[in-house]
């Protein structure tokens, strides 16, 4: 049995989520013991693309479970010398360093919404610093702190996207209280715009027939699919995924890292991803259409760790039980690999099974005078 693969990268998938929100940034006076302005956080942006179907969709059912951290950018020099900034330090004097920390949210439409719709926050009345906002999905509470940075920890399963986000602007007092009071106090077009991206790549697979017997130039009514058709695809695995990573959400001292860096494994470790369905099951076996035009997705995406290649395991058997087990290795032709952020059609054409003859032939001893023995 031969089994073909073609991989196509889809650009056009625009893996970049935009997010939207409206928030608010820090708990009502007295709380933390800093005095809020009177401007509510309120993050805006754009539609949101699908982050578990295989076909994209406009996000209008949105997402549920995103973090929201707004944290320091730079100093301002208002009213008095501010503290060097630390983002997660309990001293009075770095309260304000960080005025949102893993707040839960989800999106709804184009604007995000607490998870706690009894939240509020608020930029401080101080004019101490510059913030940024950044964002990561799926919600997690596994996360690494230092002072200056934060990271969070993922095992995922090939079903669930991960997202990462960031608002940021270098324009005066940009995102403070004072910044909304310059420019005509919070409109829909100043307020800040968490973009979110895919850190992942993801694989769509497809099953078509192969021709029994290969015709060059020949039409697909001209050949032979019905031994392929009887054929039936069982299951799909990624044999050597990595499964435990981490996203870095936020480090001061590397506030432009690239998107590319974002993204790290825990370990050297790795796992067999299934094939699953849209409700995480592994996925139904799959009867190979009657002909190439016929071709079917089969299953969800798969999401995995950019990697230079991978090894799909499949199992298949044919009308009469018998079992075939192929691995494969899928590489990217001139190209350095799967990247982050985009989608890859995987087509996977089987051909019906072809018994295996051998032809033998006896070659006649050629006698030679060997050493002899004196007994």
């Amino acid at each position: 049995m031969k089994i073909v693969n073609k991989i196509l990268a889809l650009s056009a998938l625009v893996l970049v989520c935009s997010c939207s929100n409206e928030e608010n940034i820090m708990p009502e006076p007295g709380t933390n013991g800093v005095q809020p302005s009177e401007y509510p956080i309120q993050l805006g942006g754009g539609s949101v693309v699908s982050t578990r179907a295989a076909i994209t969709g406009d996000g209008s059912d949105g997402i549920a479970g995103i973090a929201v951290w707004c944290l320091a950018k730079n100093s301002m020099q208002e009213n008095m010398a501010p503290q060097g900034i630390k983002w997660f330090d309990n001293a009075p004097e770095h309260q304000t360093c960080c005025i949102m920390k893993n707040v839960k949210a989800n999106i709804v439409g184009s604007s995000v919404k607490w998870d706690n719709i009894n939240d509020r926050y608020f930029y401080p009345v101080t004019q101490f610093y510059r913030y940024e906002f950044y964002g990561n999905y799926p919600y997690t509470t596994d996360l690494i702190y230092t002072t200056t940075s934060v990271k969070a920890n993922y095992t995922i399963d090939g079903t669930q996207d991960l997202l990462w986000g960031r608002a940021t602007s270098d324009a005066d007092y940009a995102w403070s209280a004072k910044y909304f009071r310059v420019n005509g106090g919070q409109t829909e077009a100043n307020r800040p715009k968490l973009k979110f991206e895919h850190l992942l790549t993801r694989l769509v697979f497809h099953v078509q027939p192969g021709p029994q017997v290969e015709i060059p130039g020949a039409s697909e009514a001209e050949m032979d699919y019905v031994s392929a058709s009887k054929m039936i695809v069982d299951t799909l695995q990624v044999c050597n995924a990595h499964t435990n990573l981490v996203v870095s959400i936020a480090d001061f001292n590397r506030l432009d890292m690239g998107i590319g860096e974002r993204l790290t494994t825990r370990s050297s470790k790795t796992d067999t991803l299934f094939l699953k369905d849209a409700s995480s099951d592994i996925v139904d076996p799959i009867q190979v259409p009657a002909l190439p035009s016929l071709k079917k997705q089969w299953g969800e995406s798969i999401m995995l760790y950019p990697a230079s290649e991978y090894t799909v395991r499949l199992v298949l058997h044919d009308e009469n039980g018998r079992k075939f087990v192929s691995e494969i290795p899928l590489i990217l032709q001139n190209s350095g690999g799967f990247e982050r952020g985009k989608s890859y059609n995987i087509t996977i054409t089987v051909h019906g099974p072809s018994e295996v003859t051998l032809g033998a032939e006896v070659t006649p001893w050629t006698e030679v005078d060997g050493p002899g023995l004196n007994l």
